[in-house]
Parts: C-alpha cells; sequence; structure tokens
C-alpha cells in the first residue's frame, strides 16, 4: 500500500528500503479487503514478505474483513533490489535507463541494468508456491501480499508465462489485485483477475488464491 502521501514525490522503493503505511495506503489496504470479501475471497493463511508495508498491508486487509489470521511472512515475496535507482522518482530511472528497458521489463520481465534479481528463480518460486498451496490449503482461499517487482512473476503460476504475459502485460500498479483460481488438481490454475484496481485507488500487491 501507499508509503508515500500526497505532497510527498513517489519513488522507486526496493528490498532496501523499510518504509511504514501511511494514512492513504492504510485506507487503501482496507478497500482491498474490503473488494475481496465483496468477491468472496475469505482467507485461510496469509502470506506476506518481510518488508514492513507489505505486513502492514496485510494486517489492515485482515482488520477491514475482521478476521484473525496469523500472518506468515517468506522470503519469496521481498521486493527485488532497484540498485541505483532505489529511492530514485521515475523521470530519474527512465533518463537513466531509456524507455526500452523499462518496456522490456513490463512487458517481457527482462530485469534492466543495475537491479539486482533472478528472473528464473522467482518464476520457479512461485510455481514452487503454487504447488505448496495446492497440497497444504486446498479449498481454501490463500492470501499473498507482495510487491510489484517480484509479484509479477506469480504469472508463472499457471504454467504459461510468456502467454499470460502477452495477454495481461506484467506491469502492477501500486494496489492491483490479481486474483489466481484453480478448480480441480488436474486443472492448470488460471488467471481470472490481473492488477485490478478497487474503488478510489488501493496501495500493496494483493493476490487471492484459491484452489
Amino acid at each position: 500500500a501507499n508509503t508515500f502521501d500526497g505532497n510527498d514525490q513517489p519513488t522507486r522503493i526496493g528490498s532496501r528500503t523499510d518504509l511504514s503505511l501511511v494514512s492513504s495506503g492504510i485506507e487503501q489496504s482496507e478497500q482491498i479487503g474490503q473488494f475481496l470479501k465483496i468477491k468472496g475471497y475469505l482467507p485461510a493463511v496469509v502470506y506476506s514478505s518481510f518488508m514492513t508495508r507489505s505486513r502492514q498491508t496485510a494486517q489492515h486487509i485482515l482488520k477491514s474483513m475482521r478476521l484473525e489470521r496469523e500472518i506468515h511472512m517468506e522470503r519469496i515475496f521481498n521486493e527485488i533490489d532497484y540498485g541505483p535507482d532505489e529511492l530514485q522518482p521515475e523521470t530519474v530511472v527512465k533518463n537513466r535507463l531509456g524507455g526500452a528497458a523499462i518496456d522490456e521489463w513490463n512487458r517481457h520481465g527482462v530485469l534492466p541494468s543495475g537491479w539486482e534479481g533472478n528472473v528464473d528463480e522467482m518464476k520457479k518460486n512461485w510455481a514452487n508456491f503454487a504447488h505448496l498451496v495446492e497440497i497444504n490449503h486446498p479449498d481454501k482461499a490463500v492470501l499473498v501480499v507482495t510487491h510489484s517487482g517480484v509479484g509479477r512473476f506469480s504469472l508463472a503460476m499457471t504454467g504459461e508465462f510468456d502467454r499470460m504475459a502477452r495477454n495481461h502485460g506484467l506491469k502492477l500498479s501500486i494496489g492491483g489485485v490479481s486474483i489466481f483460481e484453480k478448480n480441480k488438481l488436474s486443472e492448470p490454475w488460471r488467471v481470472k483477475e490481473w492488477n485490478v484496481r478497487p474503488k478510489s485507488g488501493i496501495g500493496g500487491f494483493s493476490s487471492a488464491r484459491r484452489f
């Protein structure tokens, strides 16, 4: 969720910067909770990254749903390291990298120069996580609160990352909600919603998954 107030200049926030939510971010998190509740996704299990903003987003989502759940923190959901672009406004980032590099990142998941992260490993982590959900949480809604950089690779859960990227795009807005579903063990995971923003604008990337 939002870590900048309206008068602040937004910058790229990666794994090296641990910020708390601002008041608008709390409100956005609560809107995510209401959105998921209306959709019928009441999580039985909740995961987040180790970042403060991710944990707080999960907490306020649960609060808005009036649910009490343990939040399981996993490093695979931590944000990437934006290297020299950490804490830089987007105009500075685009000037350094060029529009083509940003486009490749948003369309194909090609990591720009200077950013730190292993794309293949992130894809594998999401695919493995999907398998664990099938085994450990059958017929349950699972909530994951993560970040836009690593979160885009959740499309690997479907087993067709490249096609899903072409169909949906990879860019995730602050507050984008994505929903994956799987109705039978023999079926692949499918994308029901991708980067949907509940009304009034929200923050943080949250994904509800139900098997």
